[in-house]
């Protein structure tokens, strides 16, 4: 069986509530092994031998039928989570930064919000493209303020993509 990621965007935020303990009997039920939750933002390892487009779309069906809401799961196998996190482009980053992690559903919104980004940053905001993700730091406390929040809050984007905050990710390994 392979170690396969999920990351459900939008839970535990906008009044969708699911507990993770339900997710993990939900997902259980969906026929998946070994299936661990992290945090409450609905960060899942799991394993599975199916394909892994198999795995998203089966398990946003079963998040549909037992919470009753439009399920957006992003997918990727053990190996892409990991080469993700140790693409992690800075080692300097100061005190007071939060570093995140921006999964994308296809390679061109990552190509694209990367781009768009460039432009608009304001230091110590940075951002860089990795493969498979874009990787960006703010400084504490302006997340949803700056820029690049702001760009992610774009129809075009917000639609597309889930970030995710890179220490959470570090203990998913």
């Amino acid at each position: 069986m392979g170690d396969l990621i999920l990351l459900l965007r939008g839970i535990n935020v906008g009044g969708i509530r699911i507990q993770m303990s339900d997710l993990k009997l939900c997902l259980e039920g969906a026929d998946f092994a070994a299936v661990r939750t992290y945090l409450q933002t609905g960060n899942v390892r799991l394993q599975s031998n199916l394909p892994l487009a198999e795995v998203v779309q089966r398990s946003q069906d079963a998040l549909r039928e037992r919470f009753k809401y439009e399920a957006v799961v992003f997918g990727l196998t053990y190996a892409e989570f990991e080469r993700i996190i140790d693409g992690y482009p800075w080692n300097d980053t100061p005190e007071g930064i939060h570093r995140y992690v921006i999964f994308g559903s296809d390679p061109a919104l990552v190509n694209d919000l990367a781009q768009a980004a460039t432009s608009i940053l304001n230091p110590p905001e940075r951002v860089q493209q990795g493969t498979g993700a874009v990787y960006w730091e703010v400084p504490k406390g302006s997340t949803t303020e700056t820029p690049m929040a702001k760009l992610l809050a774009q129809s075009r984007f917000r639609a597309g993509t889930t970030t995710r905050n890179l220490n959470t990710l570090a203990r998913m390994r």
